[in-house]
């Protein structure tokens, strides 16, 4: 991937309220030590199978024209990192966070912000918030990463009004929860963290929304465990106008739910199309469905290139 050309982080008097660091007009802090981000903290690998072999699309997805660790992420070197601890609140329209690793938490409040090539070690349950209540809309994550740490991550990023490129996320209970105005293209999904046992592991997750795109990831779940690669289910509120393209396909359950519960009716305006299949990487099926959902359904094969029916 062609590096970004970097600009400079800004610089100005930060504002500390307890363990959140305000970000304003500019702010500064030592620059990263050259392996600021290595240690994921109580990590498992859950790709994969844990017996047999493991297919080499998800060893290498790059070498299949997927996402993969040299294409999704941060561009620049560790040691090209600025350090943030705590966590850092995005409340000004139209600001940049850049060139950073968070050990901490990032939380947006305010339209229009961008945050590119920052890598957050998510000591907490969120590895991004997006505060629609308090404002956050319109919300640019590109060519960052996102690492849990411990069993503390619940999400990557979540939930509405954001654009995630070129982000990979690891060690978290799910990659994206995403709802209103929300697109995932190019990005990496992996090793969901699985360390109790009981988590139900999706790498994207809707429980509501429209106008939802979904296209050209490496989405894997958990191998042969629950729940998806991709999770589209109405329970707090309709599902409409989702698009799911183009992506690599593996774990949960099943590898796509698309299904309606607890009286909300089926997924509506549902586009799934020229998708991959990771054979015998889910527990029942490449699809689930319930209360009627509205899909339409094309082009979409296993990775050995069998047809996958609705």
């Amino acid at each position: 991937m062609t590096a970004l050309r970097l600009v400079p982080l800004r610089r100005a008097a930060a504002l500390v309220v307890g363990a959140t660091l305000l970000l304003g007009a500019s702010s500064a802090a030592a620059p990263a030590p050259a392996d600021a981000s290595t240690a994921i903290l109580g990590a498992v690998s859950t790709s994969y199978p844990l017996t047999g072999p493991v297919p080499s699309v998800l060893t290498n997805p790059q070498a299949s024209g997927f996402p993969g660790p040299g294409n999704t992420g941060v561009t620049v070197a560790n040691a090209q990192l600025t350090v943030r601890t705590g966590s850092v609140m995005l409340n000004k329209s139209g600001q940049v966070l850049e060139n950073t690793l968070v050990r901490g938490q990032v939380f947006v409040v305010a339209p229009n912000v961008v945050i590119r090539n920052v890598r957050v070690e998510a000591a907490g349950e969120w590895g991004i918030h997006v505060n629609t209540k308090l404002g956050a809309r319109n919300l640019v994550v590109q060519d960052t990463e996102i690492v849990g740490q411990g069993d503390a991550c619940v999400a990557g990023i979540g939930f509405a009004e954001y654009t995630a490129r070129r982000v990979q996320v690891r060690n978290c209970d799910d990659g994206f929860r995403v709802g209103n105005n929300t697109t995932i293209e190019r990005s990496y999904v992996h090793n969901l963290r699985k360390s109790r046992g009981n988590e139900h592991n999706d790498a994207v997750q809707t429980s509501g929304g429209t106008n939802i795109r979904i296209r050209n990831n490496t989405l894997l779940g958990v191998w042969g465990r629950q729940t998806s690669a991709v999770f589209l289910q109405a329970i707090h509120g309709r599902v409409d106008q989702v698009l799911v393209e183009n992506n690599l396909l593996s774990g949960g359950s099943y590898n796509l739910y698309v299904e309606g519960v607890q009286g909300q009716p089926g997924p509506t305006n549902v586009t799934v199309r020229n998708n991959r299949f990771v054979p015998s990487s889910s527990l029942y099926g490449y699809l689930r469905t319930a209360n009627n959902p509205r899909i339409t359904w094309s082009g979409n094969t296993t990775t050995t290139g069998v047809a996958v029916p609705r």
